[in-house]
């Protein structure tokens, strides 16, 4: 499980959008597929080494991913 907040603003205000969120993941396993949540939505991801590279959908104020591994 990932999860991403995007808080900018004071209590009240809308938070401004966010875009082309890049990951870098250090996992011990070889990743199957990447997911938005709740909606599971695929999300392209590359993997080299051990590491397993994501960009996130827009952030509105909150945003969460899972990644399956083995």
């Amino acid at each position: 499980m990932i999860n991403i907040v995007n808080f900018q603003s004071e209590i009240g205000l809308p938070n401004i959008p966010v875009d082309n969120v890049s990951l870098r993941l250090r996992i011990e396993g070889k990743p199957l597929k990447a997911i938005s949540l709740p909606d599971e939505k695929p999300i392209p991801f590359n993997y080299r080494g051990e590491y397993v590279h994501v960009k996130a959908p827009t952030i509105q104020t909150f945003r969460m991913l899972a990644l399956d591994y083995e």
